[in-house]
């Protein structure tokens, strides 16, 4: 029994940490002002109005319906967790 109150305490203790990162990126894959951009530019103000993370960059790469974006969001962030 004392074995479960350590495990409920330790699980409990995870959960209080705070879930922010240090800084997001996102990648809108076409112009500014298109409906990437203003998706990208509310899951900004979301994350920075939630206190999930301070600090949230946009970066928008127009070309091709969005293909040129998406090739470099694959090709330029494997393995980047932010």
């Amino acid at each position: 029994m004392r074995n479960l109150f350590v495990a409920a305490a330790l699980v409990a203790g995870v959960f209080a940490l705070p879930a922010h990162a240090e800084d997001y990126k996102i990648m809108a894959p076409a112009a500014p002002g298109g409906g990437w951009d203003q998706t990208a530019r509310s899951m900004q103000a979301a994350l920075q109005d939630g206190g999930i993370s301070p600090s949230v960059q946009v970066t928008n790469v127009p070309g091709a319906g969005g293909t040129i974006g998406l090739a470099q969001f694959v090709n330029q962030t494997s393995g980047d967790p932010s």
